[in-house]
């Protein structure tokens, strides 16, 4: 049946079925499908929207899930597009999961059977609305539960039960209180901007883009996150949730969307604003006790619902800076390594007091900063802890290092300045702790690397000395020769019985000498060595070296040179040394063997002919030539 334009059905006509019906009533802009449906009831048959239903045969949660089969019958009754009545609903997927426009989410998403509206817009609606027909307009997006102010009045919506059994959602008009009550709301309704949480939901709604970690996952997974980690960093970790008014939820989505909208890095450091209100130890408490509500909501969920993203960067969140152990189930996950330890943790595995524990920590510099130990935070790394004391257990005390090696002690602190040897924990302190010993390991690798080339040998060859003894011959630091044979410069190496250990490893002196150009040529002795040798002062040996006899070579003869005090000073041929000795003597030396003094012995020298073989004045010394008497 046809009415005629701007003619009513009335429940009365009898009509059971329905064609086209004019006037056309558009539905508004964000107007929901069943308000729409509902003001349409109204105006055309004076019906209700339970009863309109009910008269054109489209079962009543077919209106209001809009589902395909309901939507097409009010497109072929009023010729509206069904894509665009559609626009004003959600429809079923599955249980529990619907659709809007292009998002999907699940039912915890919709506020369900509650009414929700803004108080001005209805009063606005069926005051003097043409467009509304003086009939109220219930809006889609008042639907969805983390819409919670009107965007038009800033003013936040009114959320209440619905009445009577099979409520529509947004039927507004079966679920208004009167207009005095109306105004009273909207006269108590607090000013609120609208959060930015609600402006993104409402705008990817209509299909905008926003940030993009959120825009990757589902609308309700998005918003849910940003709202429980927004409800712990403004109330706490231990908030009651269900406690929570419309005004606290809407403060916690707006807070907490200042870090989801910024995508992984900013949930971490939201999660780090949760740990810091943290009234207790981390690894005392554990997750549970620090993130409260934010990890229970995740680690003891009872439905197959999905977390979303926010999930998996919490959980690396959690394992990157608190002590959790391999095997523990996290978020329904075992954890396959542990990546953090704390001060009690590792005391705990490796059974070393914890308080040596936090001194190596803190000596390594591996505690975090502002580390306080009674509240031990737990997010020590792992792998650089667990070697540290692994090292401890191999420690080789510092002062017990010169007996392991088989040095002097003065070596082994030539060795640990120049960093040839390291402490576990760094250099020393002033602490008192196995921390400031050397690896074993390190010990024996040093050794190994010292022994690494050279020819093993039962009895050194001539000019071979120890790296002290040569060191000692040569007037250098013991690690100036170390340095040459790890970087594997010297040719003449011997090696003794590797018992020896340090000991073991020989040097040939020429050859270390002329490398670190401190001695130059064949070895021989200084000048002052030779002066108290033959019983001469150093300016007559020198005279010595320089001037020879009756025209011939000089007596003491330069060999090579070596460097002292940061010179270059001559060194005298020991076999000449050996050949003056038989060769020349002092007169004191002739008297003696004459059995007489030396005023005699020179006289009776002088009476055969013998005359000192320098002038004595400038050599310094009075000598005679052996082969003369």
């Amino acid at each position: 049946m046809q009415n005629e334009p701007g003619g009513n059905i009335s429940k009365l006509d009898g009509v059971d079925s329905l064609s086209t019906i004019l006037p056309m009533m558009p539905i508004l802009p964000g107007e929901s499908f069943v308000s729409w449906v509902s003001r349409f009831a109204r105006v055309q048959c004076d019906m209700s929207a339970k009863e309109f239903s009910s008269f054109v045969r489209i079962p009543l949660q077919d209106l209001a899930r809009t589902r395909d089969n309901a939507v097409e019958q009010m497109h072929q009754l009023t010729g509206i597009p069904a894509k665009r009545l559609t626009q004003g609903g959600y429809k079923q997927l599955a249980f529990r999961y619907y659709k809007h426009r292009d998002e999907e989410f699940h039912s915890e998403f919709v506020a369900g059977n509650r009414v929700s509206y803004c108080p001005q817009c209805i009063l606005n609606d069926i005051s003097d609305c043409p467009q509304s027909l003086r009939m109220p307009v219930g809006k889609i997006n008042w639907a969805f539960s983390p819409v919670r102010t009107c965007p038009v009045h800033s003013v936040p919506l009114v959320r209440e039960p619905g009445r009577g059994r099979g409520n529509l959602f947004l039927d507004l008009a079966a679920h208004m209180p009167d207009e005095a009550r109306l105004a009273k709301l909207a006269e108590i309704g607090k000013q609120r901007r609208v959060s930015e949480l609600q402006s993104y939901l409402e705008a990817r709604l209509e299909g905008r883009p926003g940030p993009e970690w959120l825009d990757g996952q589902l609308i309700d997974l998005a918003s849910r996150a940003s709202e429980m980690l927004g409800a712990c960093i403004a109330f706490g970790p231990n908030a009651n949730l269900p406690n929570l008014s419309q005004e606290d939820w809407d403060l916690a989505g707006s807070v907490g969307y200042e870090f989801t909208k910024r995508g992984p890095e900013g949930v971490r450091e939201g999660l780090e604003a949760v740990q810091s209100k943290t009234p207790c130890s981390k690894i005392q408490a554990g997750p549970q006790g620090v993130f409260g509500v934010l990890y229970q909501w995740i680690q003891f969920k009872k439905n197959r619902k999905p977390i979303g993203p926010f999930r998996e960067v919490f959980r690396e969140h959690i394992l990157e800076t608190m002590p959790i152990g391999a095997g523990t189930i996290l978020f329904g996950e075992p954890v396959l390594q542990r990546r953090r330890h704390s001060v009690a943790s590792l005391s705990q595995k490796f059974g070393v007091h914890p308080r040596t524990v936090q001194n190596a920590l803190m000596v390594a510099d591996l505690l975090p900063a502002g580390y306080d130990a009674k509240r031990d935070f737990g997010a020590i790394d792992v792998a650089r802890s667990e070697d540290l004391l692994r090292r401890m257990r191999r420690s080789v005390p510092i002062s017990e290092v010169p007996k392991y090696l088989g040095c002097k002690r003065p070596q082994v602190a030539q060795l640990i300045e120049a960093r040839m040897l390291k402490p576990i924990a760094g250099c020393r302190d002033g602490r008192r702790s196995i921390a400031q010993g050397v690896d074993a390991n390190d010990l024996d690798s040093f050794v190994n690397r010292l022994r690494s080339f050279g020819q093993s040998i039962s009895e050194p060859s001539e000019g071979v000395l120890g790296i002290a003894n040569a060191a000692e011959a040569l007037k250098v630091p013991a690690v100036k020769i170390v340095e040459l044979l790890l970087q594997r410069q010297l040719t003449g190496v011997e090696l003794l019985d590797e018992e020896l250990r340090y000991q073991s490893v020989l040097v040939d002196v020429a050859e270390v000498g002329e490398k670190l150009g401190c001695r130059t040529g064949s070895p021989g002795k200084s000048i002052s060595d030779v002066a108290r040798k033959l019983g001469l002062s150093a300016t007559s040996v020198d005279f010595l070296l320089r001037t020879p006899p009756d025209g011939m070579e000089p007596v003491l003869k330069i060999c090579g040179q070596t460097r002292h005090m940061g010179q270059m000073r001559d060194l005298v041929s020991p076999a000449s040394v050996d050949r003056f000795k038989v060769d020349y003597q002092k007169i004191t030396d002739v008297a003696t063997r004459m059995a007489t003094t030396v005023p005699e012995a020179r006289r009776k020298l002088k009476s055969r002919g013998i005359l000192p073989v320098w002038e004595p004045k400038a050599a310094g010394v009075e000598l005679y030539r052996t082969s003369e008497f």
